[in-house]
Order: C-alpha cells, then sequence, then structure tokens
C-alpha cells in the first residue's frame, strides 16, 4: 500500500473548498467532524486515514484521546479526497 504524502495548504493554494476555511473553527475535535462538515466525513474515516498515513497533515492528541485538527488541514484533506464543483446548469 504506497502511502500519499500531506500536503500543507497555503492561503495561495487554496482549492474548490477555499470558502469553507473562514466558517471553520481554528480546531476541530475530530468527534465533531460529521456535526461541523454537514456529514461528509465521518470520525471513523479520519481515525482510519489517519493510522494508513493519508489523514490531515497534522492532528494534536489531548489527554483522555481526544484527537483534533487544524481547519486549514482538514479542508486540505477534504480536498486531497477528492471534491467535484458541479455547476447547477440555468434552464
Amino acid at each position: 500500500m504506497t502511502k500519499k504524502s500531506a500536503v500543507q495548504m497555503v492561503p495561495g493554494d487554496l482549492g474548490p473548498l477555499a470558502w469553507l476555511v473562514d466558517l471553520l473553527p481554528p480546531i476541530i475535535a475530530r468527534k465533531e467532524v460529521r456535526k461541523i462538515l454537514g456529514g461528509v466525513v465521518a470520525p471513523n474515516t479520519l481515525c482510519n486515514d489517519d493510522r494508513r498515513g493519508l489523514g490531515p497533515a497534522k492532528r494534536f492528541k489531548f489527554s483522555g484521546g481526544n484527537v483534533a485538527y487544524r481547519r486549514e488541514d482538514l479542508v486540505a484533506y477534504l480536498e486531497r479526497k477528492g471534491v467535484r464543483v458541479i455547476e447547477t446548469p440555468k434552464l
């Protein structure tokens, strides 16, 4: 199995989810990701991808086993997972 390298997102390098960065809190707990992102990704998916080296670039582990991510790293992760922008046709 090949590991993908984690890419740091810099302000000039934002993709289709750039608008999301300003709306998210600076630090996001893994267990709250589903609620904060409207069900787009599950905490278990993040946990599995972290273990395989495919998760967000950095994570913070707190006492009690809580894990959190910086919003920029989480958005970069979502974009690496694959995002397609689908334009609604005008009738």
